[in-house]
């Protein structure tokens, strides 16, 4: 029996969900962590969940030529990321330790704490895409915070 390993594959432009649902089908067992994103789109603020890596999936896989072809040949995906000739494993602790940041739907969230003087950046609606500093925190662990807008506080 081969050891499997997790691997990273490139997913071609938009394609996670068809990437995802065919190597599934196909019984590899993929990870795409996801994160809550706002954009704007016609005039409004859409909250929608999106790849924390965009682009990428992680797949197991045994090290076979075999399942590196099925791999690549997969619709939706674009080829296994790979240094040199061979497609290189990775690290099991960095799979559990980004499985440990999502709940069970794979969405991605931060576990941090903030401090004072932090640096932020707004997520999620209207001021998505801000950037600033946090300025206070409560003990009521709400925060002040003074962000920066045409490159002033």
């Amino acid at each position: 029996m081969t050891k499997r390993n997790w691997f990273l594959a490139q997913i071609k432009a938009n394609s996670h969900q068809i990437a995802q649902r065919n190597l599934n089908r196909q019984g590899f067992q993929t990870f795409l962590p996801m994160q809550q994103t706002t954009r704007r789109q016609s005039g409004k603020f859409v909250d929608k969940l999106a790849p924390f890596f965009p682009g990428y999936m992680f797949v197991m896989m045994g090290s076979t030529k075999k399942d590196c072809q099925k791999i690549n040949n997969t619709y939706g995906v674009s080829k296994l990321v790979q240094f040199g000739k061979e497609p290189y494993p990775v690290p099991a602790e960095l799979i559990s330790a980004l499985k440990n940041r999502c709940d069970r739907s794979g969405r991605f969230y931060g576990t941090e704490s903030p401090d004072e003087g932090d640096l932020i950046e707004i997520s999620n609606g209207p001021f998505s895409g801000f950037t600033g500093n946090i300025e206070s925190i409560d003990p009521q662990q709400r925060m002040t915070g003074l962000l920066n807008f045409m490159d002033q506080p």
